[in-house]
């Protein structure tokens, strides 16, 4: 969509994202209002031509409407037309990790705050029965001091909803997987996924480039998993928040921390050895 067309009540000012099913757009409500928005808008055609797309952005809103946390993005408004269904978020100022990670490595006071945002976050929707399953920098947005939010629910697992794929199906980014997922065994929880993905980008910031280079192959990528037995960001980290990192990214699922819930409570232990 361009500039000045219109999605229900709001009128697109600008793109901000764009993936295989879905397009977001930052919006205005009506031409008079300061009111904005994020406006994410399923793909011309894909509702009525691949109906599992459509069922999967449906499930989307129903979990995001389920949830209220400072670290995750909020929806205010729902259409679920048959042709081409809507959600209305809240417009989350502030830039992507990706941003972050490609710009240089981020100081470990900022990382620290990411960690406890983004593993509060974690942490509130594995208590529920929820994992994100897409956990990467350009998935959290961080706003003015760190402040971390979490978006892009499209793949979000709520198991009280029942599952839209088959189970042990693989989802989201070969790059950002558990190392067990990556090569094939799916034994580990979708738990362990967002625990993974969050360590990941953690480590990724603190040493500002990929673990896994985009350019590496498939193949490339799973080897490199397998023989890694942590992500170490380095001896120059503080150690707690180092030890935060390597415990998040174990290659071995027994040694990784188990969830979001005990991680989040490891991030708030690091916060405070580093006065923050």
């Amino acid at each position: 969509m361009e500039p000045g067309e219109r999605i229900g009540d709001w009128v697109v000012e600008a793109r901000l994202g764009r993936g295989g099913a879905a397009e977001v757009y930052r919006c205005r409500r009506g031409r008079r209002t300061t009111e904005q928005a994020a406006v994410k808008l399923l793909r011309d055609g894909l509702g009525p031509a691949q109906p599992q797309v459509s069922r999967r952005f449906h499930r989307e809103a129903q979990i995001l409407r389920s949830l209220t946390h400072p670290n995750i993005v909020s929806i205010r408004e729902v259409s679920l037309r048959p042709t081409r269904p809507w959600l209305v978020m809240d417009l989350v100022r502030g830039r992507s990790c990706s941003w972050f990670v490609r710009t240089g490595p981020a100081s470990p006071t900022l990382v620290a705050r990411v960690a406890r945002g983004l593993l509060s976050a974690l942490g509130y929707l594995h208590e529920r029965g929820i994992a994100h399953r897409d956990v990467k920098p350009a998935n959290v947005i961080l706003g003015r001091g760190g402040h971390a939010v979490l978006v892009d629910f499209g793949l979000a697992l709520d198991q009280s909803l029942g599952r839209l794929s088959a189970p042990g199906s693989r989802l989201g980014s070969l790059h950002t997987m558990p190392p067990e997922w990556a090569t094939g065994d799916r034994s580990t929880p979708e738990q362990a996924w967002d625990v993974y993905g969050a360590g990941q980008l953690l480590y990724e910031l603190l040493a500002g480039e990929p673990a896994f280079p985009y350019k590496l192959s498939p193949r490339e990528v799973v080897d490199l998993k397998r023989q890694q037995r942590w992500l170490d960001p380095g001896r120059e980290v503080p150690d707690a928040l180092r030890a935060l990192v390597c415990d998040l990214t174990a290659a071995d699922p027994e040694k990784r921390l188990e969830s979001g819930v005990v991680a989040a409570r490891r991030s708030v232990e690091v916060t405070g050895k580093l006065g923050l």
